[in-house]
């Protein structure tokens, strides 16, 4: 039998309800009185007011003026010419003073004063959210080290524990030491194996070529090429025991004639990469949500399973030029002065490698920061911009560079706004990260705690990790939508090579694409927009100066080289760069904040599916058409989304400006138009990233891939056989079908509003 609660019941009392009745009478009385007066008012207001009200046939009188204003053209230059490369160089000098990595007290104190800046600027809003997540750091007390190994297992070598102090900043006690993030911990003994980059082809072509098989051997990789941490997942499946990774010269500082660091911007024979290894992107105990307090937490996350560690070409030497078995191939062939062998072993076959790595976890706490500039008219809209502040030393490059100019966006904006002549039509957001090298850990977790706001509300993110890894010209990554966005802001800010000429012309000049345009490369990995485009379906921009050398990256990269003097003295002298970066980057924002129809172009994206679709049958065509995969589906999909976005922007021309109403359901369409490509149940094989057109690769995390899903379940399948190759080839339909019927949604989410079918 159920039982009542009292809360569930209700009793009749008739001298409570007598009280009832004589309140209402009371209150009625009042609501008499005040509405009496209020009339009064009224009636006296314009019976003393010698003007008439003013009489205005134009509809747009009907509203606000803040709701049916565009941008005011003088306050993009008015933000350019404010902009001060003096107090960007300034902002790089003080945040790089102390080494700053990620869940650790000088991270908190510098996100601390990032915090205290935005109050100083006068930011309408400024707040901060903190994260407790699994990070992972090295033993101070018992340090990781790569030894080599006589018979009697007498050290003939050990890897150096710190980088060689080469200048007065380097000299500080809280360096951390050389280490590879999440590394499994381990005490390993072996023969070693050159595996050049170690890519799926580097093992294949050992397997294939020199019938080497590297299980139970440690192997010893260069860096480049691919992330990290699919190396180190790559050698685990491979069968090894342990993994080596080194810088070799070939790759960080090719030119022999020239000098390393300090004397240059070279990667001398003592610098050491470091760099997390995890596969994945957030906190690795929450997987598909935040970190928050009452958050699930796994037993059991996916970390790496074998023993890593980096060393410099210095140390590598020791290893290498001692190798035994045939000699590498041409392109397998570094700038170390020596043949490069594979093994396994060594010349002398009593040698052998001693990988030992103290590696560990731990619970930290990572906090980002954010201040507001909110909206005037449209403040549920957000432009944000982000930027990490976590750095595995002094990161003066990778990512204080881009921080230091982030500041300088937001102090002349704030200043702008306060002078009461602008305030954007949309709020902008400036957002500083934490751990984000260790697998883009705060974003990640915050746009997963913010997804359904997020996906509403947001109309782009702007990501600088870098704002100068190279003095050549600008290099650039997103979406579709935003192309047209980035061109034409470029086209107003001058290069910072030749002040003759804009950074467009400069881009084009060195990176044009088919269409005499500047290239825009697809949104792989490796910084924090990644969730933003990959589970919240946000269009996204990254962008830097960058250089043109045959190189893999800039040379000192995740040193502890990587100093303030580093980019005084040879990457940006003058900072000229950084402030085009900054230009570019406030303009962008402006322009999304700013404009009454939003800068977003649907045409575009309509364009690029064709192009992905036609890239789609020139790589799988001929195997889909022989197992009875049909590309005919897709290609009328892509056909009726380009056609429809060309009615779309055609009928944007016509919007009625002085209809806040109509100029607001045509923004939507646009703003929803990313997030059609988001399908809930993620990629086949990766079920936590949701865009099926942009991912990163699966054997590179830093890579784009276009239509990833179908990539990852077309690889290696011609060699399947029998019950297996037909499953696979079914759910080869299957995603296609899925991104049909997602190239059909947003087809759908351009139509008019009265008929969508």
């Amino acid at each position: 039998m159920e039982e009542f609660s009292s809360s569930s019941m209700q009793f009749y009392d008739p001298e409570e309800s007598k009280k009832k009745a004589q309140r209402r009478i009371v209150a009625g009385a009042c609501l008499v009185a005040a509405v009496g007066i209020g009339i009064g008012v009224i009636i006296g207001w314009f019976s003393h007011t010698s003007d008439p009200p003013t009489k205005c046939d134009d509809p747009s009188c009907a509203f606000p003026q803040k709701l049916i204003s565009d941008e005011d053209p003088t306050v993009s230059q008015k933000i350019i010419l404010n902009m001060n490369a003096r107090d960007i160089k300034r902002n790089l000098e003080e945040f790089t003073v102390d080494p700053h990595l990620g869940g650790t007290k000088s991270e908190d104190q510098l996100a601390a004063k990032l915090y205290s800046m935005w109050v100083e600027q006068g930011l309408d809003y400024v707040t901060k959210v903190t994260y407790e997540v699994l990070l992972s750091y090295p033993n101070d007390t018992d340090p990781s080290f790569v030894y080599l190994l006589d018979a009697n297992d007498v050290v003939q070598h050990r890897s150096q524990e710190v980088e060689k102090i080469l200048s007065p900043a380097q000299n500080r006690s809280d360096v951390v030491r050389p280490f590879n993030a999440y590394s499994h911990p381990g005490d390993v003994k072996g023969e070693l194996v050159y595996v050049n980059y170690g890519r799926i082809e580097d093992f294949v072509e050992l397997a294939e070529n020199y019938s080497i098989n590297v299980t139970g051997k440690i192997v010893i990789a260069r860096y480049g090429r691919i992330f990290r941490g699919d190396k180190v997942s790559l050698a685990a499946r491979y069968g090894a025991i342990g993994i080596i990774l080194y810088s070799d010269p070939a790759d960080y500082s090719p030119y022999t004639d020239e000098p390393a660091f300090p004397y240059s911007w070279w990667l001398p024979g003592t610098g050491v990469q470091r760099g997390t290894v995890l596969l994945g992107d957030g906190d690795p105990l929450t997987p598909g949500y935040p970190a928050t307090e009452s958050a699930y937490r796994t037993r059991y996350p996916a970390l790496p399973t074998i023993p890593v560690h980096p060393i410099g070409y210095d140390d590598a030497y020791h290893y290498l030029s001692i190798m035994g078995g045939p000699n590498a191939s041409e392109s397998w062939q570094g700038k170390l002065n020596f043949t490069y062998r594979i093994g396994p072993g060594f010349v002398n076959n009593t040698l052998k490698v001693r990988l030992y790595v103290t590696t560990n976890t731990k619970m930290v706490n990572t906090t980002n920061v954010f201040g507001y500039i909110n909206g005037s008219a449209e403040p549920d809209r957000y432009v944000l911009l982000g930027n990490h502040r976590d750095a595995w030393v002094f990161g003066a490059v990778d990512p204080t560079s881009g921080t230091a100019v982030m500041m300088e966006v937001s102090r002349v904006m704030a200043a702008i706004v306060k002078g009461g002549t602008w305030r954007p039509r949309r709020s902008i957001v400036f957002c500083s990260w934490g751990s984000e090298e260790y697998g883009l850990i705060a974003s990640y977790e915050w746009v997963e705690q913010q997804l359904k706001i997020l996906s509403d509300r947001a109309v782009a993110y702007l990501n600088v990790d870098i704002s100068v890894e190279g003095m050549q010209a600008l290099r650039a990554s997103g979406v579709p939508l935003l192309y047209d966005v980035v061109y034409n802001a470029s086209k107003k800010v001058p290069s910072a090579g030749n002040p003759s000429i804009t950074v467009y012309e400069e881009w084009l000049k060195y990176f044009p694409n088919d269409d005499q345009k500047p290239t825009i490369a697809n949104p792989g990995g490796g910084s924090d927009f990644v969730s933003f485009i990959g589970i919240a379906g946000v269009p996204c921009l990254d962008f830097r100066y960058t250089f043109n050398y045959s190189i893999i990256d800039y040379p000192l990269y995740h040193s502890a080289y990587e100093t303030f003097e580093l980019m005084d003295k040879y990457m940006d002298p003058e900072f000229k760069r950084s402030l085009a970066v900054g230009q570019l980057w406030a303009e962008m924002a402006r322009s999304l904040a700013d404009r009454l129809i939003l800068p977003l172009n649907a045409l575009t994206y309509g364009q690029m599916v064709k192009t992905f679709v036609r890239d789609l049958e020139k790589g799988y065509g001929h195997l889909m058409v022989e197992n009875e995969v049909s590309l005919d589906g897709i290609n009328k999909a892509a056909d009726l989304f380009f056609s429809t976005a060309q009615e779309f922007m055609s009928r944007l021309e016509k919007v009625d400006p002085n209809n806040p109403v109509e100029t607001r359901m045509y923004n939507d369409q646009l703003l929803r138009l990313e997030r059609a490509f988001i399908n809930t149940d993620g990629l086949p094989l990766r079920p936590l990233t949701k865009h099926l057109l942009f991912a990163s690769s699966t054997f590179d995390s830093y890579a784009g891939s276009t239509f990833p899903g179908l990539v990852d379940l077309m690889y290696g399948i011609e060699k399947l056989t029998g019950d297996e190759k037909v499953e696979q080839w079914e759910k080869v339909k299957q995603h296609l079908a899925i991104i049909i019927f997602c190239v059909d949604s947003a087809t759908f989410g351009l139509k008019p509003w009265t008929h969508f079918d």
